[in-house]
């Protein structure tokens, strides 16, 4: 599935982003784990078919949201969509250390963090930004707001390590980060609206919209 200027999946080594305007998709990894684990949340009503080249591919299902745990150990990521906009979440477990996670990014020219904590990707003289961070801990039905950051690292060959610096917080509760992500990712080549997430038989994860 796909939207008007992106499709996005979820494969045994990471995610990608396959944005039309560029000649190389985007991929986003995590060094510490080898292999994605997926799991489909809240299963939603009627299933998918379409072809595979010639081969046809029936009864996939749709769900609400996708969990991929110990994306790193101890740190799981949700991916899920608000308002017609595809969103993930980092949730960091107990105990984990959110310090030490990062994920890498790319065939991207050059990122940074601007003054408004977002972080800006120049990739084929145009710019991609995933606005905004946003961290908390639920604790009494309430959202504790814990200040976070993203950091970035040029690995060199086009490969970035991105990851978060976190201010003090309650390590015996679970912390959510979530970056106000792909919505303007999206938007910047596009108009895009997501209606919901796909696993086919593979096991491969659509994120797919108009």
């Amino acid at each position: 599935a796909q939207t008007q200027s992106t499709t996005i999946w979820i494969t045994t080594s990471g995610i990608v982003y396959d944005v039309r305007a560029f000649a190389q998709p985007i991929p986003m990894k995590f060094p510490t784990v080898s292999v994605i684990q997926a799991h489909g949340l809240q299963q939603l009503t009627g299933d998918l078919h379409y072809y595979s080249g010639k081969r046809p591919v029936t009864g996939v299902h749709r769900y609400a949201s996708i969990l991929l745990p110990d994306v790193t150990p101890g740190i799981d990521m949700k991916w899920y969509f608000e308002d017609g906009n595809p969103r993930y979440d980092f949730i960091i477990r107990p105990q984990a250390k959110p310090e030490e996670f990062s994920f890498t990014i790319g065939n991207v020219d050059r990122v940074h963090v601007t003054s408004r904590g977002d972080l800006t990707m120049q990739v084929q003289g145009r710019q991609l930004e995933q606005k905004g961070l946003l961290a908390y801990q639920e604790l009494q039905g309430r959202r504790n707001a814990v200040r976070c950051a993203f950091a970035v690292k040029n690995a060199g060959k086009g490969l970035w390590n991105i990851g978060f610096e976190v201010g003090k917080y309650n390590r015996n509760l679970a912390l959510v980060i979530d970056p106000v992500v792909v919505g303007s990712f999206f938007g910047s080549v596009g108009n895009d609206k997501v209606n919901d997430i796909k696993v086919d038989e593979a096991g491969f994860i659509y994120i797919g919209g108009t």
